[in-house]
């Protein structure tokens, strides 16, 4: 059998350049989210809480049926034979009582530190309309006063799990 014959490359494509031009591809419809338009106006945390308040109260009540859930449960464990499921009930329980937990702790973290920045901006205003120039804070400035915050946050936290674990431990010692 004879090898196949060479082509040159010098010659024209039959049909010429409408069948080797690129297909054009249909553009994907662009899927956007209303609320961030701007059409929608800008986003104001207060008017948020107002809106959806309702939402961290059912959150908040699911935590406290998740809790009572868990005191069940663990009665229930020291009474059964086969506790892996109850075990495994257990452990999910606490997990989403635990996040739970932190989430409420870094909301409480960021509203104070949402309240300082609109203390530092109401300060600035009345300096401006007293007369003084405009200051406005740097990223480093604004990085510091969050910082400053978040440790005074933390250590409020540190002196009221040393306060519950004082009067946890009383009792224990006088018995």
């Amino acid at each position: 059998m004879p090898p196949p014959i060479e082509r040159s490359t010098k010659k024209r494509v039959k049909g010429g350049p409408a069948q080797t031009s690129v297909l054009q591809v249909k553009a994907k419809p662009q899927v956007y989210d209303p609320r961030f338009l701007s059409s929608a106006g800008s986003f104001s945390h207060n008017e948020y809480q107002h809106a959806y308040g309702w939402l961290e109260k059912q959150r908040e009540e699911e935590n406290a049926k998740s809790q009572e859930r868990i005191q069940t449960i663990s009665s229930l464990i020291s009474k059964a034979d086969d506790t892996e499921e109850l075990q495994a009930e257990l452990t999910s329980l606490q997990k989403q009582v635990r996040a739970f937990d932190s989430q409420k702790r870094n909301a409480a973290l960021l509203q104070k530190q949402r309240k300082a920045q609109n203390e530092f901006y109401k300060k600035e205003r009345e300096a401006v309309e007293r007369g003084k120039r405009p200051h406005y804070m740097t990223k480093l400035e604004k990085k510091e006063m969050f910082s400053r915050v978040k440790e005074e946050h933390v250590q409020k936290a540190k002196k009221r799990k040393v306060v519950v674990k004082k009067v946890v431990k009383k009792p224990k010692s006088t018995t």
